[in-house]
């Protein structure tokens, strides 16, 4: 399985539906780029999560997700950015340092369709018919991603860090 803990940066104004709905690709892109395709972005490293994530200002009493988080017994701090602890299965990963080819085998990451390339699925492994589950970007090695494309079936968010 190759399971670990990563962390996912996110905004206040989507918490809740994550939380409610699981992650989602669909939205791939909204905050930040798709250097890695259109996934799921993961990161070991808080500062590098940080990066994706916009401040939560102040307490507003019609927000669903303040009520639930913060209610009668707990202040709003203000200034809030939210992460999210989640579990990852891993299990086989393609690495790249451009976005574009795997580090290993200089080969394509993303299939190529009728002259398109498909930029929610990874291409198979080198001749098998077998797909990697994650990509890990390695442009900077000190602030690796990992994207995952199928995040209901790889992706669950255990922990709120606010």
């Amino acid at each position: 399985i190759n399971e670990t803990f990563l962390l996912h940066g996110t905004n206040g104004d989507v918490l809740l539906k994550i939380l409610s709905n699981g992650l989602t690709e669909k939205f791939a892109g909204s905050t930040a780029g798709t250097l890695y395709g259109d996934g799921i972005y993961f990161a070991e490293d808080v500062t590098k999560s940080d990066q994706y994530v916009k401040p939560d200002m102040m307490y507003d009493p019609d927000s669903k997700l303040h009520r639930i988080l913060y209610g009668k017994d707990y202040r709003h701090p203000g200034s809030v950015f939210y992460l999210l602890v989640c579990r990852v299965a891993i299990g086989r990963h393609v690495r790249t340092s451009d976005g574009i080819t795997d580090r290993d085998g200089g080969n394509a990451l993303f299939p190529t369709i009728n002259g398109l390339s498909n930029r929610r699925e990874l291409a198979e492994f080198s001749g098998t018919t077998v797909h990697p589950h994650t990509l890990l970007g390695e442009r900077y090695p000190r602030f690796r991603e990992f994207v995952t494309y199928h995040p209901e079936k790889y992706c669950y968010p255990e922990y709120i860090i606010a």
